[in-house]
């Protein structure tokens, strides 16, 4: 997903902030997902002249989310690191320890390796 997938303006796969950020596999902590979220909604506004709809969470059907086009995301993401905005602002034991399962499992799965 490094390169571009699809087009800026690209409705075919809308999708959340928190699902790019599992397709990217990549830890974030809550405020660069909300200054994603705030930069592709910027976007979004810009590109459409209209605010994004927000829809219930599937997880946890109380919460808002937003559904923004792949490019969108893939955009606004581009921008913030471009900026020089970091992932993870302080490095908490949270962190850490997301770091290290996320190694661990990583070695587990090349451990165990296709078979041959």
């Amino acid at each position: 997903m490094e390169e571009g997938v699809c087009n800026v303006r690209c409705k075919r796969y809308p999708m959340v902030v928190r699902e790019f950020r599992l397709l990217r596999a990549e830890i974030w902590d809550a405020s660069f997902s909300s200054k994603l979220g705030k930069a592709a909604s910027k976007l979004y506004r810009q590109i459409y002249g209209q605010s994004p709809n927000r829809r219930r969470s599937k997880r946890a059907h109380r919460n808002f989310v937003t559904r923004f086009p792949c490019g969108i995301i893939e955009q606004a993401y581009r921008q913030l690191r471009e900026q020089g905005i970091p992932l993870t602002g302080n490095v908490t034991s949270k962190t850490i320890w997301r770091e290290k399962v996320r190694q661990l499992e990583e070695e587990k799965a090349r451990a165990n390796g296709p078979a041959v």
